[in-house]
């Protein structure tokens, strides 16, 4: 059989629970990726891989080869993840109520001394928090289609089979996906903190001027330093 994953399902299929094994062997870590990436949080990652796979033992007796494992399973953690989201915002509602610090934000935590300085920490989220933060905003068929395009390299049949849609219908996610983390990106970027009234605004190195060229570029906004030109 071409697809060695669809030989060992039907070998579970068939009772064989050493076939089950093998195919978390397999493919463990590329949930696990997926899952992080869609959550951003590695242990409700971690979590959620267990459950991806508990629902391909739960369906053993109902699969059938018609598109490859592989496609099947970034539906089932897909789905998954989109429950798991859900189940956030259900969470968040609930919290909502519970107690404030001063300022209305959660009590404050001790400072930790081995911490970064709050300027470190401020460059250090940033490139992370830029694109989490749009993609974030994305809804659940946009967002899967970037993650398993961009950083699982599915092409567009393998994407249709892993969504259950059509190519045309996977490409039109896509563009609309790309058009709305442009703008948001842009948007974000645009919110950075300028210089305060009568300063002038901090020299960028030349690493992060780059970083931040790098950045403004993949969102469609123009860079950092023809924003400091236009500022003056």
């Amino acid at each position: 059989m071409a697809d060695p994953d669809a030989a060992l399902m039907l070998s579970l299929q068939r009772g064989d629970e050493s076939a089950f094994d093998a195919l978390v062997g397999r493919h463990r870590e590329r949930v696990f990726r997926l899952a992080c990436r869609y959550l951003g949080d590695e242990t409700a990652a971690e979590d959620l891989a267990q459950e991806s796979f508990l629902r391909v033992y739960r369906a053993r007796h109902t699969w059938r080869p018609e598109a490859k494992f592989s496609t099947w399973l970034y539906r089932v953690t897909a789905n998954a993840c989109l429950n798991e989201l859900r189940a956030r915002r259900t969470r968040r509602a609930v919290e909502a109520t519970a107690p404030r610090g001063p300022d209305g934000g959660p009590p404050a935590e001790p400072a930790d001394p081995r911490a970064e300085s709050p300027a470190e920490s401020l460059v250090r989220a940033e490139t992370a928090a830029l694109v989490r933060e749009a993609v974030s905003r994305l809804d659940g068929d946009q967002r899967l289609a970037v993650l398993l395009s961009k950083y699982e390299g599915l092409s567009y049949r393998e994407l249709a089979d892993a969504m259950g849609r059509s190519v045309p219908a996977v490409k039109s996610l896509l563009v609309r996906a790309r058009e709305k983390l442009r703008e948001d990106l842009a948007g974000i970027l645009d919110r950075a903190p300028s210089a305060a009234p009568g300063e002038e605004e901090a020299p960028l190195s030349p690493d992060e001027r780059r970083r931040r060229e790098r950045q403004a570029a993949r969102a469609g906004a123009p860079p950092p330093a023809a924003r400091q030109e236009e500022r003056r």
